[in-house]
């Protein structure tokens, strides 16, 4: 008689640890998980060598703002997406994970900066073309200020060649 009272209050003791567990374990909530745009902001900051300090006053948005969207899972208001863009020389889409997702890293961040520089240049497609084969090269700009160096000493460099 007395094991099977012992027996039966082992197994109403369990049975009451294993519903606290799963109580706890419900209270418990899991972080969601970082998306494209927590990811790619900080990994571009980074490559950029830029501080949150200094990124925020690139941008004139709160510090505390971008390091939230370093961190957590959220929405971002357009006009924030635009000035990060702007000063990480990214487009809103390659932060959002939407452009270049597919490349090395590296890579889309010299691809992105020459789609800037592009922008404003008056290159041929055949040039566009060539440039963009030098994205692949780790030795090709990946800034807008390093693209516009390289083609102005290639430039140079012609004009010295051809004495013009």
């Amino acid at each position: 008689m007395a094991i099977y009272c012992d027996l039966h209050m082992f197994k109403h003791l369990l049975h009451k640890v294993k519903r606290i567990l799963n109580f706890v374990k419900s209270d418990i909530s899991m972080p969601p998980p970082l998306s494209a745009l927590n990811k790619t902001l900080r990994m571009t900051r980074e490559a950029r060598v830029l501080t949150l300090e200094q990124l925020a006053e690139k941008t004139e948005l709160d510090l505390s703002t971008i390091s939230r969207l370093e961190r957590e899972p959220r929405d971002a208001r357009g006009s924030s997406l635009v000035k990060l863009s702007d000063a990480l020389e990214v487009s809103v889409a390659f932060l959002l994970g939407r452009e270049d997702h597919d490349l090395d890293f590296a890579v889309a961040l010299r691809r992105q900066a020459l789609r800037r520089f592009l922008a404003n240049s008056a290159y041929d497609d055949q040039q566009r073309r060539d440039f963009e084969q030098l994205c692949f090269l780790d030795s090709a700009p990946n800034s807008v200020r390093g693209w516009q160096d390289l083609t102005e000493n290639v430039t140079f460099l012609q004009t010295q060649r051809h004495g013009i």
